[in-house]
């Protein structure tokens, strides 16, 4: 795949059209932005890097954000559990190859507040489909470790649009500000639960497995596992779609699934360095294929994404 950065025309116009769906119906599209200024606002920034440098991100009593903070950012994240090359840690890779990170920041109106868009890599989000896992190249199994520990843990999906909603602004007198924004981990699988068959669980309840129990098969995305049905009966399932259905991804009544919103939110801060925005995740987690496990991933480093 053709790296973003190489291509920016490429991942510009994939990423707006991910923005624009996620805003559809909202009183902010990409539609209502001006050609002209998606994605490069270098008259907002200041005339040249010292002066840019000097501005500082703060957020008023309305959300709205300095001009320098606005626009469309690329970024890319340090591998914290690799070894380090001349001194500098590697680049973050996620499973589709990408490395890059999207961020858009607009305030349509100084009446409103910020709105936010973050999208993870540059594969085509994917087309939620009845008993298939939701996301290509994943290992949802690492999820399972989470999840007996009390609250299932799942990577971004790559592709899709979330959106950052503002919780507070940290504002410097001089020469610093940061502000907490934060994405709801299950927005992305909103659409594939409500596809997903309610069945009733051998123990009660439901899920969409409707199963009595499963045995995990070998790790991997291409392994089945064993369900048990309560009729006594077995059958070979996706080990991905297992994961998905007995974590808690979905809540399914009688009524139908849907995605499951007491599932924990991921922080993002942002502070600004220079003409860079550097951006740190709490709580988000990421897959490492060779380690088996869902862990974090080190600083993000924004740049503002050039036409």
């Amino acid at each position: 795949m053709q790296n973003a950065r190489s291509n920016p025309g490429f991942s510009r116009s994939l990423f707006l059209s991910a923005f624009g769906l996620a805003l559809a119906g909202s009183a902010c599209s990409g539609e209502d932005l001006p050609d002209s200024k998606l994605g490069y606002t270098p008259d907002l920034a200041g005339t040249n890097s010292a002066e840019s440098a000097q501005r500082i991100l703060w957020v008023d009593e309305h959300g709205a954000a300095d001009r320098f903070q606005v626009g469309d950012w690329i970024g890319h994240a340090e591998d914290l559990f690799r070894p380090t090359i001349n001194g500098q840690r590697p680049t973050y890779v996620f499973p589709s190859g990408s490395s890059d990170i999207f961020l858009h920041l607009e305030i349509p109106d100084r009446s409103l507040p910020l709105q936010a868009i973050l999208r993870f890599g540059t594969r085509q989000a994917p087309v939620p489909k009845t008993g298939v896992p939701f996301g290509a190249g994943v290992n949802y199994q690492y999820m399972l470790a989470s999840y007996l520990s009390g609250a299932a843990l799942y990577p971004p999906v790559e592709g899709f649009a979330y959106h950052l909603s503002l919780d507070s602004p940290r504002v410097s007198e001089t020469e610093y500000s940061a502000i907490s924004l934060s994405y709801s981990q299950d927005e992305a699988f909103g659409p594939w639960c409500l596809l997903q068959p309610s069945l009733p669980r051998a123990n009660g309840g439901f899920d969409c497995l409707g199963s009595a129990g499963y045995a995990a098969g070998a790790f991997g995305t291409d392994r089945f596992c064993q369900v048990f049905l309560a009729d006594g009966s077995t059958r070979d399932t996706d080990c991905n779609l297992v994961a998905l259905c007995v974590t808690g991804v979905c809540e399914c009544t009688a009524d139908g699934c849907f995605a499951n919103r007491a599932t924990p939110e991921y922080d993002l801060w942002l502070a600004i360095e220079g003409d860079q925005l550097i951006g740190y995740l709490s709580g988000a987690v990421f897959e490492y294929g060779e380690a088996g496990h869902f862990m974090p991933i080190g600083a993000i480093r924004f740049d503002r994404e050039e036409p």
